[in-house]
């Protein structure tokens, strides 16, 4: 008689992190891998990394039924979702009610709330508001990537540091950016900017701590680019609400800029502004891979959820 094995995974652009049990109550095994994002890899690129991923588990002594949950970056389409659902299922030899797929933002959302309605704000290097309102129902705002949005990431700052350099090339505005980012990066002249803008545009979401570091010493220019990208992003949220207005006022916040106390701050205040009715504001302490193995869990005490 096979004993069930339940995989998660949370599986963002830079990270896939997998997690594995047969027990019922604890997490046995737990790794690291390449990340992936459908978008921007392709369905065949995420699934190879998703099975390699799965092959380095350590393999259960006894026969397995294998339930899974996968949040995954860019797999907000449903028809992807299906896709990918079934070549998972095919592959593990278990049927597709034993594999859900969901967006990586969705995993995180169930990590911070549950089933439970509330507010998940995500920023790194993009960003996107996530909620869930009184009666259920999944609703987002922003997610637009780096051309359309992205407002408050690590993307988004780090673009405006870049123009903030420009800026002063051409006469504007002095900015301590411009020693900090020439001292690191090594952008003293129109030539490195140019460069680096257009030939490593993967890396400007890196320049994000050097803004913020500008803007704890002070610096305008950068404690205006702050609030500027955090107000656009407080701007999603009220789109969010106007449209939904039915959703318990507790947000909780995650991604790689929230580990910085300073951005916290003025990530809280910016969405205080246009949210004052807010009760809690706090951070992720669960990590989403957790969750998709709560979720995988379900799956075979409740069916798919």
């Amino acid at each position: 008689m096979s004993v069930p094995l339940y995989i998660g995974i949370d599986a963002g652009g830079t990270k896939t992190a997998i997690c594995a049990s047969t027990s019922e109550e604890a997490i046995e095994f737990s790794l690291d891998g390449p990340g992936t994002n459908i978008r921007r890899d392709g369905l065949s690129v995420s699934l190879s990394t998703l099975i390699d991923l799965i092959h380095a588990l350590p393999q259960p002594s006894e026969p397995t039924s294998t339930y899974l949950c996968a949040g995954i970056a860019g797999a907000g389409n449903k028809e992807i979702q299906a896709a990918l659902k079934q070549k998972l299922a095919a592959h593990l030899e278990v049927p597709t009610s034993n594999i859900q797929v969901r967006t990586d933002a969705s995993v995180a959302y169930y990590a911070a709330h549950k089933d439970r309605s509330g507010i998940l704000v995500i920023t790194g290097t993009g960003s996107i508001i996530w909620a869930r309102t009184k009666t259920g129902h999944m609703v987002r705002a922003g997610g637009w990537g780096a051309l359309l949005g992205d407002e408050g990431g690590g993307f988004q700052l780090g673009l405006s540091a870049l123009r903030a350099l420009s800026h002063e090339i051409d006469g504007g505005p002095s900015t301590l950016l411009s020693s900090i980012l020439c001292d690191h990066y090594g952008l003293c002249t129109p030539s490195d900017i140019l460069d680096f803008t257009y030939q490593r545009k993967s890396h400007i979401s890196t320049l994000a701590p050097f803004v913020i570091e500008a803007a704890k010493q002070n610096d305008q220019i950068a404690l205006q680019i702050i609030d500027t990208q955090i107000s656009a992003l407080a701007q999603s949220l009220k789109f969010l609400l106007l449209s939904h207005p039915h959703v318990s006022p507790n947000i909780v916040y995650m991604g790689g800029l929230t580990n910085d106390p300073f951005y916290v701050d003025a990530l809280k205040q910016g969405l205080s502004d246009v949210y004052p009715d807010v009760q809690q504001f706090t951070k992720l302490n669960h990590p989403p891979v957790e969750a998709a193995f709560h979720l995988a869990r379900r799956m075979n005490n409740q069916g798919e959820v």
